[in-house]
């Protein structure tokens, strides 16, 4: 995006990167752009420039704390989609056996209750939570993210966490520059509260350690109280902080 000032006002040029695999898996165009520089956004300028390029929905990042931007979107009734917040730790060294009731699936066949509890995972994800999104693309995307997790694709651990032979959680763990990354993490509906969670965490952080890893870090949403609330309790502090919005042409 550039910036060119006139004598009453600055005019924005928008550059909307275009998100091929989104617009591939969705089935219409998508783009983003990075207002995170940006002081001010011109959002009716940025929608006429999402029309003329056919654009049906653009992912707009911010800083966390630009006010402005966040009053303008409000202008046009476009509220945050996400308030998304990294946390990130220094892995313990106290710790290198995983719990016997973790069992690494990674290249298991999925079962449908891995799916269910995937899916489970998303219920902050500004992908459900956006009513514009009315064609599945929730349970497409977490159900393309659990199949690619399983397959080795985009994970290097599939953790599932069994009480009597059934599955009552899991939690995914990649490789993002270098550091170890949490993916997708649920406990199930019917297993919440006994600490599992916790535990999953905990020997995400016993695997990263195993395979060379000395930092661990994953991205949730701060609406999602009780999953921040559980970074924070195992030692995970705040990296950064953004704002997502999603403008619809």
């Amino acid at each position: 995006m550039s910036q060119e000032k006139s004598e009453n006002q600055p005019i924005y040029r928008y550059e909307v990167k275009k998100m091929l695999w989104d617009t591939n898996f969705f089935g219409y165009s998508v783009g983003s752009i990075d207002l995170r520089q940006y002081k001010d956004i011109d959002v009716s300028r940025l929608k006429d420039v999402l029309i003329k390029s056919g654009t049906k929905v653009c992912y707009c990042y911010s800083e966390s704390t630009n006010q402005v931007i966040q009053d303008r979107f409000k202008e046009y009734g476009i509220e945050i989609a996400d308030r998304k917040v990294t946390f990130i730790k220094s892995i313990s060294a106290d710790e290198t056996t995983c719990s016997p009731e973790i069992i690494n699936v990674l290249g298991s066949e999925m079962t449908p209750k891995i799916l269910e509890i995937a899916l489970q995972s998303g219920v902050y994800s500004r992908f459900k939570r956006d009513p514009e999104f009315h064609n599945n693309e929730y349970e497409k995307l977490y159900t393309e993210w659990i199949t690619k997790s399983m397959s080795g694709d985009i994970a290097l651990a599939v953790l599932v966490f069994y009480i009597d032979g059934d599955e009552a959680g899991l939690i995914t763990v990649g490789d993002k520059n270098g550091i170890a990354d949490i993916g997708l993490l649920a406990v199930d509906q019917n297993y919440r509260g006994k600490g599992i969670g916790k535990k999953l965490v905990k020997n995400a952080e016993v695997f990263a350690k195993n395979i060379g890893f000395d930092k661990i870090q994953v991205v949730s949403q701060l609406d999602n109280q009780i999953a921040c609330s559980l970074y924070e309790k195992c030692g995970f502090s705040v990296l950064k902080t953004e704002n997502i919005y999603h403008v619809w042409s």
